[in-house]
């Protein structure tokens, strides 16, 4: 007895066609471009806890803008950095568990 079972290719086919692309045309994000990213030492390995809906966002960002979820969380990243710093001066990291503001405000 033959059974109906789904050619491997057309079930491919029917998950890539099922992704639907944005409403609109994506724009490129230009920090996002980079072709090549260089190793960087000072990365380390962390296990975040993160809401789902936004994890799902961020991975949708990256699938459409060909790139990796790594990119884009350093991009949220330094873009946090940068809008902290901006209203409350630069953060010198002191040691591993301690950071100073040059405003001297203490942060643990």
């Amino acid at each position: 007895m033959l059974h109906n079972i789904p050619n491997q290719k057309s079930s491919a086919k029917s998950i890539v066609s099922s992704v639907k692309p944005p409403k609109n045309d994506v724009i490129p994000i230009p920090e996002l471009q980079a072709t090549r990213i260089r190793k960087n030492t000072s990365d380390i390995r962390a296990t975040l806890v993160v809401n789902k809906r936004q994890y799902q966002k961020i991975k949708e960002i990256a699938y459409w803008q060909r790139t990796s979820i790594k990119k884009v969380v350093n991009l949220a990243f330094n873009r946090m950095i940068q809008e902290h710093e901006n209203l409350n001066g630069l953060i010198i990291a002191s040691s591993q568990d301690e950071f100073i503001t040059n405003n001297n405000k203490k942060l643990s």
